[in-house]
């Protein structure tokens, strides 16, 4: 996964593509910051953190996506969690205190 484009701004967007698939978005829950991602139905949740957590230099090990109300659990795939194209997911602090 590559991720173009270094400290977004809320009005912002960075693309990453990883191949033929569908697009997401995640948000910086923080800061209202967006990176834009084309991603396969397929790839698990911890690279998607991985790669938000890069690219706006975060510990990832601090943070969990939420999608809706929902927090998604790391070995999931997009796909199992429902995950549709143009969906948005949301980087929140994890709830627990990071670092499991």
């Amino acid at each position: 996964m590559r991720v173009i484009g270094e400290g977004l701004k809320s009005n912002s967007r960075s693309r990453c593509f990883t191949g033929d698939g569908m697009r997401i978005k995640v948000r910086d829950a923080d800061t209202g910051d967006t990176v834009e991602m084309e991603v396969t139905p397929d790839i698990i949740v911890e690279e998607i953190l991985q790669a938000s957590c890069s690219n706006w230099n975060k510990e990832y090990t601090a943070y969990v996506l939420r999608f809706g109300k929902t927090q998604i659990l790391p070995e999931q795939t997009i796909s199992n969690c429902n995950v549709r194209d143009g969906d948005v997911l949301e980087l929140i602090p994890d709830p627990l205190g990071g670092y499991y």
